[in-house]
């Protein structure tokens, strides 16, 4: 299983190189302005400005007009702008960021001021075709399959099967089961929240009420790891693939 999922990453990698040069080239003039600045406010009340190099490699942070921190972009095919560090992550998708640290149990959203004049920055606007984003999500689907442990907690594991099926396995308790779904801002899924274009969703549906019905945003996904980021009350899961 885990060659499978190896060899199922490589072909998301290529399979989005297409889609990621395209996206590149369609920014490119936004990507210069945004080796300027962007500002941003954010849920819990603070606020900051995003300065990026030309490249993207390299996130500042400023705060008060002082530099805050410096943070390298550790993205992937799936989040390409998502910087970080051992203590801190910013991860951009569509017009807004959440914001990560070692000493929060939750992430903090942050988005950008109303301005009448300008558009807000659209960091996930890939554009992509039917075609395209189908891939993408059968891959990703693919990709999920198997079993996966909890980072952070050690008695719970998640189990996705082709089938449509998901496992929720905590150690002393009975297992949950009920349904996942890989997708886009381009498929018929209704949420409570804005869909940005060029990110990946997951939907898991353990009863028929709004209640049971959990939305992640998928913002890494390796042989290895999996990183989900919890759209309904916020906060990062992460897990370890184990078979």
């Amino acid at each position: 299983m885990a060659t499978k999922i190896f060899l199922g990453g490589i072909i998301l990698m290529i399979m989005v190189a297409g889609l990621i040069i395209y996206i590149n080239n369609r920014e490119g003039a936004m990507i210069e302005k945004l080796g300027e600045q962007v500002s941003f406010i954010c849920d819990d009340g603070n606020d900051f400005i995003a300065e990026f190099s030309p490249d993207m490699s390299v996130l500042n942070v400023i705060v008060a007009g002082n530099l805050k921190y410096s943070l390298s972009n550790t993205g992937n095919e799936t989040i390409p702008y998502r910087f970080g560090d051992n203590e801190h992550e910013y991860t951009f998708t569509g017009e807004e960021v959440i914001v990560t640290s070692s000493d929060m149990k939750e992430g903090v959203v942050c988005n950008q001021p109303f301005d009448p004049n300008n558009a807000p920055y659209n960091f996930g606007d890939s554009g992509e075709g039917a075609g395209e984003d189908q891939d993408i999500k059968l891959a990703i689907t693919e990709n999920l399959e198997g079993t996966w442990k909890s980072v952070d907690d050690e008695k719970f594991s998640r189990s996705f099967h082709s089938d449509g099926l998901v496992i929720d396995h905590y150690e002393g308790s009975e297992d949950t089961a009920g349904k996942w779904e890989v997708f886009t801002a381009s498929s018929s899924v209704t949420t409570s929240f804005q869909l940005q274009p060029g990110a990946v969703y997951l939907r898991i549906m353990m009863g028929d009420s709004k209640e049971e019905t959990l939305h992640f945003l998928l913002s890494k996904l390796t042989p290895e790891e999996l990183e989900l980021i919890y759209m309904e009350r916020g906060g990062v899961l992460r897990f370890s693939f184990v078979e």
